[in-house]
């Protein structure tokens, strides 16, 4: 595998094998490229999945599908990788994998608004299943630590974030854990590990902004927060967190008018969006940090 702007070799490898094993030749030979593709061009180290956890290609797949829904975060996607992750499960239940990808799914459908209760539960059920068949993926930590933030259990989901990173140090998805730190009201220590989450992924999910605009507007950097809160928009036009956090900022800069058009492509996102729903949401361990973000929602012209 070859550069062809830089001419050298991303990657290479050599096989001797009897011409019978010619099919298992050909899943080992997919499976090491597509690894070696999330290595070299794509996430770095975070993005090592070995081969070596699943008993064939086809679950492998489902999980570099799984692992790309997990990314877009609108409903169909969401469904849909909750029905990936449960053939995961059910092609290999003694990995981890499926049940942290079933995890996420309902932490996603959670965060939405959706059987809110419900799928908190599920959403813990299952990241301490992951965990318990494989306590040292950071990545089933991660997770944890985001359901305890929806549980407003914030040390703990700060402790799940820190094992992440101690399983995972030079992981960025580990470091942007450090989120959770955000939402206990320790901006300054979140912004330490999500400013290194992004240097260890020189290409990072739309949201990664997410939480570092926050960050920089409760500090009160409200011009750093819209940089970081723009990068969400232009990474992720279609999902309406971004939308929400530029008139939140809009607001305090007093944009009102910048306010209101943001508020407007939010609802039409999502139309179920309220001021309510976000109170019912809210992360923030501080209750001066909720009040913030709905006093700025509802000038931006958010229903109750």
């Amino acid at each position: 595998m070859i550069d062809a702007l830089e001419g050298h070799h991303l990657w290479a490898e050599s096989y001797d094998r009897d011409f019978k094993d010619i099919f298992d030749l050909q899943d080992e030979l997919t499976m090491k490229i597509v690894i070696a593709l999330q290595i070299k061009l794509t996430e770095g180290e975070q993005a090592r999945i070995s081969p070596q956890q699943f008993k064939n290609i086809n679950s492998f797949n489902k999980v570099l599908q799984a692992k790309s829904l997990r990314n877009e975060l609108s409903k169909k996607s969401i469904i849909r990788l909750g029905q990936l992750a449960q053939e995961i499960v059910d092609a290999e239940p003694e990995s981890s994998v499926g049940y942290r990808y079933l995890g996420q799914s309902h932490y996603s459908l959670a965060r939405r608004g959706i059987s809110y209760r419900e799928n908190v539960k599920k959403a813990f059920k299952f990241a301490q299943k992951a965990i318990s068949i494989d306590e040292h993926d950071g990545f089933s930590h991660s997770l944890l630590g985001y359901v305890y933030l929806l549980m407003k259990e914030h040390e703990k989901a700060i402790a799940s974030g820190k094992r992440s990173v101690e399983l995972q140090p030079n992981g960025a998805e580990a470091h942007f854990t450090g989120s959770t730190l955000g939402y206990a009201g320790r901006f300054d220590e979140a912004l330490v590990y999500l400013k290194q989450a992004i240097r260890l992924n020189p290409f990072p999910a739309f949201y990664y902004y997410y939480p570092l605009g926050l960050c920089y507007m409760f500090k009160g950097r409200l011009g750093d927060a819209l940089i970081e809160f723009k990068r969400y928009v232009q990474r992720a036009p279609n999902i309406s967190v971004g939308h929400v956090s530029l008139a939140i900022n809009y607001i305090y800069l007093g944009r009102n008018e910048e306010a209101r058009a943001s508020a407007a492509k939010a609802l039409e996102l999502q139309p179920n969006l309220s001021v309510s729903h976000v109170r019912k949401i809210s992360q923030y361990k501080n209750p001066a940090h909720t009040q913030y973000i709905i006093d700025a929602m509802r000038k931006a012209g958010f229903p109750e």
